[in-house]
């Protein structure tokens, strides 16, 4: 199945549009878990792509991610111990924020710590955790974004905190307004927004690109949207779209006051870019869930990928 879109990338209406059919269907209580074991095998192995920006980890293929998270098998081939922890830490994390979601609960700086704690703890088995490197928490020591997506320094430690907490409660304020109003707002440059401001600021001393998509997804769903379901091939795609918007430095400066730096930031950057690229992942989404939700097998638009959600649902319907 493919989507045309008229200037090629789904505009708000578009995203509109696709909403009001994906709210019209019912996933049938057969094809949840089939749903969802989508879902989860492609968070898995997209998130996993991010465990080394130079050298993403793309080794599992979607049938052993989805062999390990359905039956707990590992692969017949000999693989890496911490590749497969790394999925399963990610799965962990996706089970947290279906969660949240169920209970309907706002986002909090806890529900992220907790997150990081999951997607990291298993890496960390060889006791490289310190007061350097910590799990669950906030930087402590100042950190720059490496050049493979074109961005300098990232906050300063001694103003994470405050920025995390205006981050987490803007998220919860669009949320909210995507809920009131559905199709009113674009949820692209929404989840984009969210996106780029954690990536810009760095809040733990690693792990932010997946707690980033982990927030992705967390908003998607708290606003009423299916999770992205963004296959692995999609990263390179990712990475050009950071490289696209214009570049800034925050100050590495903890004197210097909060409405500085957000004007600094919103000034200086074009969200455009990664607007375009989750507009064109969250169209997928939807028209992907949606056709599940009708009994139908389906690959995604990006093609090639039909035989992997037959086995996503367990063969044809």
């Amino acid at each position: 199945m493919r989507i045309e879109f008229e200037q090629g990338v789904p505009s708000k209406a578009d995203l509109a549009d696709l909403l009001a059919q994906w709210r019209a269907v019912t996933i049938p209580a057969k094809m949840k878990y089939a749903w969802m074991l989508a879902v989860r095998v492609r968070w898995s192995t997209y998130a996993a792509a991010t465990r080394d920006l130079e050298q993403p980890f793309q080794d599992l293929n979607h049938d052993e991610v989805a062999d390990l998270l359905d039956k707990g098998h590992a692969p017949a081939r000999r693989c890496e111990a911490a590749q497969l922890d790394d999925v399963r830490a990610y799965d962990q994390a996706m089970v947290q924020m279906l969660q949240l979601w169920d209970d309907e609960e706002p986002l909090t700086i806890d529900h992220l710590h907790a997150a990081h704690r999951t997607m990291m703890d298993l890496r960390f088995d060889n006791g490289i955790e310190n007061d350097d490197w910590p799990l669950g928490a906030f930087k402590t020591k100042p950190t720059a974004a490496g050049a493979a997506y074109t961005m300098a320094e990232c906050a300063h430690p001694a103003v994470v905190p405050a920025l995390m907490d205006e981050i987490v409660c803007r998220a919860n304020v669009r949320v909210a307004a995507m809920l009131r109003s559905p199709g009113q707002f674009d949820p692209s440059w929404a989840i984009a927004a969210l996106h780029y401001e954690l990536i810009a600021i760095q809040p733990y001393a690693d792990g932010n690109h997946r707690i980033a998509i982990w927030l992705d997804n967390w908003m998607c769903m708290a606003a009423g949207y299916p999770p992205l379901v963004i296959h692995e091939n999609r990263y390179d795609e990712y990475l050009r779209a950071l490289s696209a918007m214009k570049s800034f430095a925050l100050p590495d400066d903890p004197q210097v006051d909060l409405p500085t730096v957000r004007q600094m930031a919103i000034s200086a950057i074009d969200i455009q870019p990664l607007r375009d690229f989750y507009a064109l992942r969250l169209a997928e989404s939807l028209a992907f869930s949606t056709a599940i939700a009708g009994g139908h097998a389906v690959a995604l638009i990006d093609g090639g990928h039909a035989a992997e959600l037959e086995h996503d649902l367990g063969g044809p319907p």
